[in-house]
């Protein structure tokens, strides 16, 4: 309810005297907050909801039937977005873990439309609209988001911080997560000014002590080889068992031999006498249950022997089960490529593989990519 409506109630209520309505008037004039100030601009959809409950018709002529039984039941709803949200928070409330809006960016390059008009730059009151558009539609959101509900608002600079600060009121700024930032265009290579290359992905939870993010597996190029435990144990890479130690970080006990495939003894740094300073990662009894368990290879390179330790996707390097994954970060970017000619970007990461739903099995997580 914004500042005139309170107005107009506290003018309209029963049982108090002129002079108490005055009064309250005018603690309400000096109420003050931190954040955004704007005029609302009432929305003609608004106000038919107010009267009318906005009512979802099936249209079975427009239904796609799958044939697996298991298949997920999706809906799409067409109309004002306003009247569909209304209509889904009587259903869905408290139901919806990802949600994912694209609303005008408010160029004022006729990109957004206001009571079915076009809304321009020269409009004064463009940013109050928009807000006014925004606050209610994202108020809806936050009652469709389950407790553990995440919501991604796509942006540019032409309201991202008046969006930041509306998204702080409405979620609380204690349920921000991240401002994801990403290059949308390679930008120009003319002018003397600095070109903007990015927009914005806002990213708030309903309950930040329970949203959950998967983290990113790591990358393809890091676990290239495979053995006989591939199923349990996942690809691996190959990790020199010796170092260099400076200072305190040598040990003595570190500094011993092991015997090579052809019966030589090796120290840490190579050779079979012992080198100053160098340490094995691993001490003599785990050097033995690595031979053991095959998690410790030797290899030959022009006559000198090296032992490196095998490092799994699955498991650490006692074989117990391990979570190699590592956080996205917020800044994503496009790769250029090219296709006949045509130059175009492809958007490197998905953002929305890192969402993780409790209950997997309601779930049917999708890879897409856009170009």
């Amino acid at each position: 309810m914004n500042k005139t409506e309170l107005y107009n109630k506290i003018v309209q209520l029963d049982g108090l005297t002129n002079e108490e309505k005055s009064e309250l008037l005018g603690l309400l004039r000096k109420q003050k907050k931190y954040g955004l100030v704007w005029e609302d601009k009432p929305e003609d959809v608004e106000e038919r909801l107010r009267d009318e409950l906005p009512v979802l018709i099936e249209d079975a002529m427009k239904a796609i039937i799958s044939d697996d039984a298991n298949a997920p039941n999706h809906i799409l709803i067409e109309g004002d977005n306003l009247e569909a949200l209304t209509s889904l928070a009587y259903t869905h409330e408290g139901k919806i873990d990802v949600i994912y809006i694209d609303p005008p960016y408010n160029t004022g390059n006729k990109d957004f439309v206001y009571n079915d008009c076009i809304v321009d730059k020269e409009d004064s009151y463009r940013h109050s609209k928009w807000l006014s558009f925004m606050n209610k539609r994202l108020r809806i959101a936050k009652q469709l988001l389950s407790d553990r509900g995440v919501i991604f608002i796509s942006i540019d600079d032409n309201e991202q911080a008046q969006l930041k600060l509306l998204c702080d009121e409405v979620f609380g700024n204690n349920n921000f997560i991240t401002n994801i930032i990403w290059q949308s265009t390679a930008g120009s290579n003319t002018g003397n000014e600095i070109v903007t290359t990015t927009e914005y992905v806002l990213v708030y939870t309903a309950n930040r002590s329970k949203a959950h993010f998967d983290g990113q597996p790591p990358s393809d190029d890091t676990f290239k080889l495979t053995d006989e435990h591939i199923k349990e144990r996942g690809h691996y890479t190959l990790d020199k068992l010796d170092r260099r130690r400076v200072g305190g970080h040598y040990s003595e006990a570190l500094n011993f031999p092991i015997k090579m495939p052809d019966g030589t003894l090796r120290y840490p740094g190579g050779g079979q006498q012992q080198n100053e300073g160098w340490n094995y990662l691993w001490s003599k009894t785990k050097v033995q249950w690595g031979l053991d368990n095959d998690f410790i290879v030797f290899k030959k390179n022009k006559n000198e022997w090296a032992v490196y330790c095998k490092r799994y996707q699955k498991v650490d390097n006692s074989n117990r089960q391990v979570d190699r994954t590592t956080p996205y970060r917020n800044l994503r970017h496009y790769k250029i490529f090219c296709v006949n000619g045509n130059t175009g970007f492809k958007f490197e990461s998905r953002i929305f593989n890192f969402i993780h739903l409790q209950n997997e099995e309601d779930y049917e997580r999708k890879e897409s990519s856009s170009a």
